[in-house]
């Protein structure tokens, strides 16, 4: 006999608002993987830094892609991500969506200024769907690159042409690096357990992959970062209704 399961409308809609609640800390996590975690020490010589400094420092754009998979124990929900890096112009540029909520974000690194909008149907405030505009500070990518800095335990193995890395990240600095920003958000609650990481780095010493598993207000993520297209994505300009 097939089993059948019932769900009721006000199950789902609870399940959607803290799937969305859920949806904008990873935006708040990409906006940290952004930043400068002074108070944190980094791995600054490994080769995983070098190759992520080499990415901001040395190319004139790229782009990448995010998928995240939330296991939230009724129904997986993936997060894509689509964005661009015009690093000669030092802006950035990515469009989020899930399950309805989507996002637009513009950074505008040269005048630590960031235009952002978010649109949900689980939400009723006044904001939804219009740009906000605040300040930005220790930031000079929004790519998730900036957490090559914090994984230790580092190990390598080749993968034909290609160099494979694991290694883990503490998520009592993650924690602590989102306790920097203005979120307001109890950061003691947020992220569960270490995380491990692995990164692929092609033979021009570029990050072309980064998968890891993180777990955040008890519900896991996978996520998984493909970058490429490096110095042909072109460039950004951010429009004047965004300003």
């Amino acid at each position: 006999m097939k089993q059948q399961h019932n769900v009721s409308c006000v199950g789902v809609n609870f399940n959607m608002k803290r799937i969305f609640n859920i949806f904008i800390l990873m935006v708040v996590l990409v906006g940290v993987a952004g930043c400068s975690f002074t108070k944190e020490k980094i791995n600054s010589d490994s080769q995983l830094a070098k190759a992520k400094d080499l990415m901001i420092n040395d190319l004139d754009n790229f782009s990448y892609t995010a998928n995240i998979v939330a296991k939230t124990g009724i129904i997986d929900v993936t997060t894509s991500m689509s964005c661009k890096e015009d690093r000669k112009n030092n802006i950035g540029y990515c469009s989020t969506s899930t399950y309805g909520v989507s996002t637009e974000q513009y950074y505008d690194y040269g005048n630590g200024k960031l235009y952002s909008k978010v649109y949900s149907p689980y939400s009723n405030d006044a904001s939804n769907g219009k740009w906000t505009s605040s300040s930005v500070k220790n930031s000079n990518t929004n790519s998730w690159l900036n957490l090559n800095d914090y994984i230790f335990d580092i190990k390598e193995e080749k993968q034909g042409t290609s160099t494979l890395y694991t290694g883990v990240i503490s998520s009592e600095k993650l924690a602590n690096a989102m306790a920097q920003t203005d979120s307001n958000i109890d950061t003691s609650s947020i992220v569960n357990g270490d995380i491990n990481i692995s990164i692929l780095v092609n033979p021009s010493n570029y990050i072309e992959k980064m998968n890891f598993e993180m777990e955040i207000m008890g519900i896991v993520e996978e996520v998984e970062i493909t970058y490429g297209n490096y110095n042909s994505s072109g460039s950004i300009t951010i429009p004047n209704e965004a300003k």
